[in-house]
């Protein structure tokens, strides 16, 4: 019994129809027809098991891409400390080089 037949009461629906001049026939097909809508229906509704998977999978994903973001930023982060004491590096012994050549002028 699917959960579509589960909350439709089928006999409740026939006996309704026939009540109202439908012969059983057309009753039992309607009701049928209704359980085959219902079911469609709940094929395309997502379940809170649905959705907490989802969650479930969109809080993974975002962990991984946090993760790699902040690895990215530390590299680079790296990158500049690297460049920015190379450069400093350079411009000192271009200053010492600088000192020497007015030291040995002045001398």
């Amino acid at each position: 019994m699917t959960h579509a037949q589960a909350i439709f009461d089928t006999l409740k629906y026939v006996n309704h129809l026939e009540d109202h001049g439908f012969s059983e026939r057309q009753a039992k097909g309607l009701a049928d027809a209704q359980i085959m809508v219902a079911e469609a229906q709940e094929a395309n509704v997502a379940t809170k098991h649905d959705l907490d998977m989802t969650r479930i999978q969109l809080d993974n994903k975002i962990d991984s891409v946090k993760f790699e973001l902040e690895s990215k930023i530390d590299k680079s982060a790296h990158k500049v400390t690297v460049n920015l004491f190379t450069g400093m590096t350079g411009m000192m012994a271009v200053f010492v080089g600088i000192v020497a050549i007015l030291f040995n002028y002045m001398s």
